[in-house]
């Protein structure tokens, strides 16, 4: 199901053909930034990083709320953090992992994707093959100028995550074993450089990346926020960026999340995401 080194000689149209409709089994994610704005303050992180040594078995011992066999304090589970070894996904990461691209080109390049536009609520929904959102809205828009303009009317960004619920990828992969983590809804998403969504809220979460950068804006329930739903946060971000601060609203925490590192957010907290390089992520509701 992949292409062959040997091309034969055919008409140039018939090869464009050909070669747009054979997925290339040797792609693989881009890393670029493409938008070096996307970089300001990005080794940033306003959350508690933790190293997890526990066992499995032991980590059960953290299963409801009001456990501590992390020892991170009396409610804990009411703010984000940031955990390291909290599972191990490495058979999904790296170039050679199952959700290589090349890997996942290879085994599902017709499947159907649900494709979801970036804003905050009542998605749209658009139907599409996995090659083909890799083909069109996986790339960045360019020049920047016109990234922007698409960003500043989110209807029109299509974006992979949730709704594809494919048992192949999503059972291989290992889920935390806290706060029943083990029981969510589980989802993937796929997202170009400069994708994400804008601030919304829901239940809480766990969040790992596999491939890319998520850098993640913040906010506790209470705060009072002002944004616009249907503007992404890729132009929300950068007018923060190139305005009189600098940065985001104070009442806003930033991090960038890394690959293999798993996020949690408790219950309401407000929260916008912004994917730097192709990212591979893993939801768990």
């Amino acid at each position: 199901f992949c292409a062959f080194s040997m091309i034969w000689p055919l008409s140039v149209h018939f090869a464009a053909v050909v070669a747009a409709s054979v997925p290339d089994c040797s792609a693989q994610w881009s890393s670029e930034t493409v938008y070096d704005f996307l970089l300001a303050d990005i080794n940033r992180c306003d959350f508690p990083r933790v190293a997890v040594d526990l066992s499995k078995d032991d980590l059960r011992n953290c299963a409801r709320r009001g456990d501590d066999c992390l020892g991170l304090g009396s409610g804990w589970e009411d703010k984000p953090w940031i955990f390291i070894g909290l599972t191990n996904n490495s058979h999904l990461q790296g170039d050679e992992g199952l959700c290589a691209k090349s890997s996942m080109l290879q085994r599902f390049a017709d499947r159907e994707v649900v494709l979801s536009n970036a804003v905050s609520y009542s998605h749209g929904r658009k139907r599409t093959t996995f090659q083909e959102y890799l083909q069109t809205d996986m790339v960045p828009p360019m020049p920047l100028e016109s990234a922007l303009g698409v960003g500043e009317n989110a209807t029109e960004t299509w974006y992979l995550c949730g709704e594809n619920f494919w048992d192949e990828i999503l059972q291989a992969y290992e889920r935390p074993r806290i706060l029943g983590g083990e029981r969510g809804s589980l989802a993937f998403g796929i997202g170009r450089t400069g994708s994400g969504v804008p601030l919304h809220y829901h239940g809480a979460a766990f969040l790992e990346v596999t491939h890319g950068r998520k850098r993640w804006f913040v906010a506790q329930p209470q705060v009072r926020l002002d944004w616009d739903p249907e503007v992404s946060t890729f132009s929300w971000f950068y007018n923060y960026v190139n305005g009189p601060t600098g940065s985001t609203p104070a009442d806003i925490s930033v991090c960038t999340q890394e690959v293999g590192e798993v996020l949690f957010l408790p219950d309401d907290w407000w929260h916008a995401t912004l994917n730097v390089g192709d990212t591979v992520f893993f939801l768990d509701f």
